[in-house]
């Protein structure tokens, strides 16, 4: 998909910001994080502002969160 045939605004925003990350690392919402460890979308934003997971604005204030990342915390959270 590119930027024209998204009609999801922050679709285009996200699709920007993957490409000037320079790579194909999808970008998470905080929802999806949230759901990913089953805790609520303030303590996304907590752990984001204590440096406990990386996080990158968007041009409109939101943030985005590496999907290799949170992947990994959460693969390395659930071994034993």
């Amino acid at each position: 998909m590119n930027i024209q045939e998204s009609s999801d605004p922050s679709r285009c925003i996200d699709t920007r910001l993957r490409n000037d990350l320079g790579g194909g690392d999808e970008l998470l919402t905080p929802r999806q994080v949230a759901a990913l460890f089953h805790v609520n979308t303030k303590t996304v934003a907590r752990w984001a502002q204590a440096g406990k997971i990386g996080s990158t604005t968007t041009v409109g204030g939101h943030r985005r969160y590496r999907r290799t990342e949170i992947l990994a915390l959460l693969r390395d959270l659930s071994e034993p």
